[in-house]
């Protein structure tokens, strides 16, 4: 493929350029690398002295297929990413945030627009609201869960409730299904 001098590659082949398509973004890289103890003032940015200038190689081999428990469109077209945990961890935001991202770039590749995406935490009865920090800030990425927690829940109360709520519709030796994703027959009370 040939290119223009200073464009993008065009389509058939030309005569050879000096100088190399992507030849601004080669410029920006180069002084980049030599802006240690210079601050970005020179763009307008009011930002702390740069003090150290780090490697741009960001290494990642992966052939992994990423399974979240459970993905779903909601009523408004938001997407609800949902993962159950037993155990917190400030590290599995990072899990949450490679689901976020893969989900997004399927979106946008299948449908060519972002969505909103709300993730959903779902700690067991072994986590309570103090242990965990629902919001991640490190400056250019604010990210916040929506969190749930079973301990909050009274369960004999929610059964109690479903029993009620059965009741009132007339269950006659039938199965029942309610709208909270729980089923209800003569074997008892099954999440579905």
């Amino acid at each position: 493929m040939g290119c223009i001098s200073g464009g993008k590659p065009s389509a058939t082949p030309t005569k050879k350029s000096p100088i190399a398509w992507q030849n601004k973004d080669i410029t920006a890289k180069y002084f980049g690398e030599h802006l240690k103890g210079k601050s970005f003032a020179v763009y307008g940015l009011k930002l702390p002295k740069i003090t150290e200038v780090q490697p741009t190689n960001l290494p990642a081999v992966e052939a992994n297929e990423l399974r979240l428990d459970n993905l779903f469109l909601l009523e408004d077209n938001s997407l609800a990413l949902v993962d159950y945990e037993s155990t917190y961890a400030d590290s599995n935001k990072i899990k949450y945030l490679n689901y976020i991202v893969r989900t997004l770039k399927r979106n946008m590749e299948q449908k060519n627009f972002p969505c909103r995406i709300r993730m959903v935490v779902i700690y067991s009865a072994d986590i309570k609201p103090r242990q965990t920090k629902k919001e991640l800030d490190i400056g250019c990425l604010q990210f916040q869960l929506e969190e749930a927690f079973l301990t909050q829940k009274d369960s004999e109360k929610t059964e109690a409730r479903l029993y009620v709520s059965i009741c009132r519709q007339g269950y006659h030796n039938r199965r029942f299904q309610t709208d909270q994703g729980v089923d209800y027959d003569d074997k008892g009370w099954t999440i579905i």
